[in-house]
């Protein structure tokens, strides 16, 4: 590992906590990161190696990914920028030429969503021979312990009293509270003499049955929002817990859920 003096200085909020630091940046986005914008040196590894840092959007909803940021100085040479999951497996990957300072790369257009409290990973993968550029680390306090220094599929240990000088910046994304129009149920017949979709002229809601009769049972509604899911069941009065007749819907959906057509 070779070391390089600070010869960079910025200007950053920053938040003094053991835990992970949220810069605003603009409406619903966030910038995450564990450093705190100035480097105290620079590192480089073999190809293949990945320097990455681990993250997790703490968040009930699922974050979007839309930005990469690394600390970088020295020889500008193409270097992969890499989105891994808590496997540390690539779900994204760029080859990109970097440029001195905070190198960003937006990602939005990956469309990358990531489940809240879910850790994944933000990589930085040398590919030339020999590697360029550097990579900043921060080694002031608080050391977090979320760098890692690995290749694909391992990420290795997580570094002590080294914090990589790797962001990302996400973006909730609101999970959208569906709104279906109820159908309307017009028919509802316990002793169906008819041929759907008619009805027979007397829907009956009460009928005494005989042992080992066997009887049609008739429901028709009215569609409301197409392509919702639906059950109907028909509980006994004398057994309210099981239900003797149901609208066959692989008998995995919970009763009370909206009807939308059909008979």
């Amino acid at each position: 590992m070779l070391k390089k003096d600070r010869s960079f200085v910025f200007s950053f909020l920053f938040l003094s906590s053991l835990l992970l630091q949220v810069i605003p940046v603009g409406a619903q986005e966030v910038e995450l990161g564990y450093d705190d914008g100035g480097a105290d040196f620079g590192f480089l590894a073999a190809p293949g190696t990945i320097a990455a840092v681990k993250f997790v959007c703490n968040s009930p909803n699922p974050c979007q990914i839309l930005k990469l940021k690394f600390f970088v100085w020295g020889e500008m040479k193409p270097v992969n920028v890499k989105v891994l999951d808590s496997n540390f497996n690539p779900i994204f990957s760029h080859e990109a030429t970097s440029y001195e300072g905070w190198f960003t790369v937006d990602v939005s257009y990956a469309n990358m969503i990531i489940d809240g409290g879910r850790p994944f990973y933000i990589g930085w993968q040398w590919i030339s021979e020999p590697p360029r550029p550097w990579l900043g680390v921060d080694t002031a306090t608080p050391h977090d312990g979320q760098s890692y220094l690995g290749t694909v599929g391992n990420p290795g240990s997580p570094k002590s009293g080294e914090d990589y000088m790797i962001r990302v910046v996400v973006r909730e994304v609101q999970q959208q509270v569906p709104t279906h129009k109820a159908g309307v149920l017009q028919h509802f017949d316990l002793d169906y003499r008819g041929t759907p979709l008619n009805s027979d002229g007397n829907d009956q809601t009460t009928i005494t049955a005989s042992p080992c009769s066997s009887l049609t049972l008739f429901f028709y509604y009215k569609e409301g929002n197409t392509g919702n899911p639906y059950i109907i069941r028909i509980y006994p009065e004398w057994d309210k817990n099981n239900f003797i007749a149901d609208s066959d819907n692989n008998e995995t959906t919970e009763s009370g859920g909206r009807e939308i057509g059909g008979f």
